[in-house]
């Protein structure tokens, strides 16, 4: 490998270690996000993202050549249709999910309200105080 080469292929991992850094750092906020939700919403936050399927086989002898077809066949035929509907459904789940947090956030606030209300009222109920008269 030439000079060249070399600082091409440092420059791509620097890069690519910076991206990876970044995305940590998403995932923590993203984590500490989560954790003021309710587990069935975290949830579908977990699951929005949709990835290309691994090829899998459980048979111990040929399945390294059942994965290897599966691989080529899903590649050669498959990927340029199924990229597209992957992210549509990406795109689907993403704008799903912020519009659950987004009710789930409303609904809180609707739910304070309402209880800052019902105080109002219990305190209207009771009648004047005596730091009233």
């Amino acid at each position: 490998m030439t000079g060249d080469d070399s600082a091409r292929v440092e420059r791509a991992l620097e890069q690519i270690r910076a991206g990876v850094r970044q995305r940590q750092a998403e995932l923590a906020t993203i984590d500490q996000e989560l954790a003021k939700l309710p587990a069935a919403l975290a949830r579908v936050h977990e699951l929005q993202y949709v990835e290309e399927p691994q090829s899998v086989s459980h048979r111990p002898v040929i399945g390294r050549v059942i994965v290897f077809f599966k691989t080529a066949f899903y590649r050669g035929f498959m990927k340029w249709f199924m990229s597209s509907v992957i992210e549509q459904q990406n795109a689907f789940n993403r704008a799903t999910a912020l519009a659950l947090r987004e009710l789930f956030e409303r609904q809180r606030l609707l739910g304070e309200s309402s209880r800052e209300l019902a105080d109002q009222l219990a305190s209207l109920d009771a009648g004047p105080s005596s730091d009233d008269r």
